[in-house]
């Protein structure tokens, strides 16, 4: 898969810094990866919660934070919407993003 904005995951990664690790983990799996389903996600990412059809919810750092991202599985790529805590994610409407 392409990241098509990994600016976030670095950014992220400087307002976060006890995330750093989980998010490199996660960006180099993602861009490794080759999902053609939901299913092909779920087998790397057990906990992550499917929104929609394409919008997805990843648990980084156990449940400490949630990336919230949307997947092109026709064009194999990955759009992260969102980075924060799981105390901020509550406050969010994820189909608002």
């Amino acid at each position: 898969m392409v990241i098509l904005n990994e600016k976030l995951i670095e950014e992220s990664i400087k307002g976060f810094g006890d995330a750093k690790k989980p998010l490199l983990a996660f960006r180099k799996t993602v861009l490794a990866a080759k999902w053609k389903t939901p299913h092909d996600i779920r087998q790397t990412f057990p906990r992550v919660s499917i929104i929609s059809d394409y919008r997805y919810v990843f648990d980084i750092k156990g449940n400490s934070f949630r990336l919230i991202a949307v997947v092109n599985f026709q064009l194999e790529n990955i759009r992260i919407l969102w980075f924060g805590t799981h105390a901020e994610y509550n406050k969010i409407n994820v189909l608002k993003l």
